[in-house]
């Protein structure tokens, strides 16, 4: 099994559990790493999302389905590091941030 899957794996092993390691790589190369449903200033609860682009080297952060955050990394190694230490907070981070910048505190 190769570093990227490893670390994958061990974050969705570590945040989820056992049952949510993948076997390889998926074909589109986007990995699901997040997903969970947050209250920003409108006192509405919204769909947030992260996954990461293995093809094209970013985060896509999604807020009820709509993209609203890229953020591209350097090469495959900064994703792999950032996945052997982050934990799930971590992931949504950015996202949630947006979501105070469109939907206010």
């Amino acid at each position: 099994m190769c570093d990227l899957l490893k670390a994958v794996n061990r974050y969705l092993v570590r945040e989820f559990d056992a049952n949510a390691a993948l076997e390889k790589i998926p074909e589109d190369g986007i990995f699901h790493l997040a997903y969970t449903t947050y209250e920003f200033g409108d006192d509405k609860e919204h769909e947030i999302q992260v996954d990461f682009d293995l093809l094209n080297l970013k985060y896509l952060n999604y807020i009820d389905g709509v993209l609203v955050l890229e953020e591209e990394r350097e090469c495959e190694q900064e994703f792999i590091d950032e996945m052997k230490s982050c934990e799930f907070d971590d992931i949504i981070r950015a996202c949630v941030r947006k979501g105070y910048a469109i939907y206010g505190n």
